[in-house]
């Protein structure tokens, strides 16, 4: 399923749900799964977009990437920093940070 053999999304046919490759959501069976190139195919296929991972949402998907590289940023500098000072500064939980950098 990596993006490097054209798969950017995943949809599952017991749920009728599509997803992105890296969301955080229960793995299904194999034989339940189905890949599509773009998300555009899977809607096309009748799979709704998960809630978890927002596969149809790229703005939403910029936004967390824009806060990940600003947590980046701001660990690269000499002033130590905490986890909870960081997650306040790009606008997120100390846990979802956390499982992102």
């Amino acid at each position: 399923m990596p993006a490097r053999m054209g798969v950017s999304f995943f949809a599952v046919r017991t749920t009728g749900v599509f997803c992105r490759p890296s969301c955080r959501s229960k793995r299904a069976l194999r034989k339940n799964v189905r890949f599509f190139a773009n998300a555009q195919q899977a809607l096309d296929a009748g799979f709704r977009p998960c809630k978890r991972c927002q596969p149809d949402n790229a703005r939403a998907q910029q936004r967390r990437l824009d806060k990940i590289a600003c947590a980046c940023r701001l660990l690269e500098q000499e002033t130590p920093v905490t986890l909870a000072s960081l997650a306040q500064a790009v606008a997120m939980s100390p846990f979802h940070l956390h499982r992102f950098v």
